[in-house]
C-alpha cells in the first residue's frame, strides 16, 4: 500500500513539473488527435489577428485572451494537420483574442 501511495505522489509531481515547464516555455500542445483537413482563418500563428481553427464539421477553436497580456493562439500543424495551441505574452495587451499592435 505504501508503494502505491509513493507511486501516485511521484506521478502527480511529474505532472506538476511538466505543467509548470509548459507554462514557462509556452510550448505547444496538441488539442486534437484528429487527422484531416485543418483550417485556420488567420493562416497560422498570427498574434495580431483573431483566428478560428478547426476541422470541417468539428468543434472550432478561437484564439483567446487568457489574461490582459496573455494570448492562447490556435493553429494547424503543417506536417500532420492537427490543431495545436501556444501561449504568448502580448507586450501591449490582448483584446478579443489578438495582441494589440
Amino acid at each position: 500500500m505504501k508503494k502505491v501511495v509513493i507511486a501516485i505522489i511521484a506521478v502527480i509531481l511529474v505532472l506538476a513539473v511538466a505543467l509548470s515547464i509548459y507554462e514557462l516555455t509556452g510550448s505547444s500542445i496538441v488539442i486534437s488527435g484528429q487527422l484531416g483537413p485543418c483550417s485556420d482563418s488567420d493562416n497560422g500563428v498570427d498574434l495580431y489577428t483573431t483566428g478560428i481553427t478547426g476541422y470541417d464539421n468539428r468543434p472550432k477553436y478561437t484564439d483567446e485572451c487568457m489574461t490582459d497580456f496573455k494570448i492562447k493562439e490556435y493553429y494547424c500543424t503543417h506536417v500532420d494537420m492537427r490543431v495545436k495551441s501556444v501561449k504568448y505574452h502580448c507586450d501591449k495587451g490582448c483584446v478579443n483574442g489578438a495582441c494589440v499592435k
